[in-house]
This record gives C-alpha cells, structure tokens and sequence, in this order.
C-alpha cells in the first residue's frame, strides 16, 4: 500500500467519524429540545390547573421560584419569569390545537419533521 493511498483512506475515516459526531450531536441536542419543550408544558399546564382549582394569585410563582431553587441549587430555567412564560404557553398552547395532554402535543407537533 503506497502513502497517498492511506492517505486517501484515512481522509475518508476521519471525514465519516467526523460526519457521525455531528449528526449524533445535531440529534442529541433534537432530543433535548424536544424534552425540555415537553417539560416546560407540563409545568406550565400543572401551573394553570393548580392556580386557578385554588384561586392563587401570582405571588405563587414567585415562592414556588425560590423553593425550586431551595431544593435544586444551581437550577436554571424555573425563575418567577420563566414560570409564568410557561403557564402562558400552556394555555395558549391548548387553545390553539384544541387538545389537553403532554402526549396528545408530544404526538401531534413534536414528532413532525422540519
């Protein structure tokens, strides 16, 4: 075997593993977007229920905020802000395509492919 042959050989081996890397990256960052979406409806449809079944007002996100952050130090994402953006999307959410469940969002919208 001469050298440019290996060379071609191992230009190809890198360019393939190099291709897998990302796509395994691209799919993996898919899969995480997809879970934290799921997540975020889910806290902000349990949220929605929850305030208006016990007539809350919104000084409820505001503690609930800084007892996550009480029981999950380092926690990022769940500020009073971020709580009421969640709840909000929930009900708009719904409103829009007319159904009520993580799973019902998860297979009508999540699954569709881009």
């Amino acid at each position: 075997m001469n050298s440019d042959h290996q060379s071609t050989h191992y230009e190809t081996l890198l360019s393939e593993i190099s291709k897998q890397i990302l796509q395994s990256r691209y799919r993996a960052a898919r899969l995480v977007n997809r879970e934290l979406l799921l997540l975020y409806f889910a806290v902000g449809k349990r949220l929605s229920e929850k305030v208006a079944a016990e007539k809350w007002g919104t000084k409820v996100l505001e503690q609930l905020s800084a007892d996550l952050q009480k029981q999950l130090p380092g926690l990022r994402g769940f500020s009073h802000r971020n709580l009421k953006n969640m709840r909000q999307f929930a009900e708009e959410y719904d409103q829009l395509i007319g159904q009520s469940s993580t799973a019902q969002l998860q297979t009508c919208c999540l699954t569709r492919k881009r």
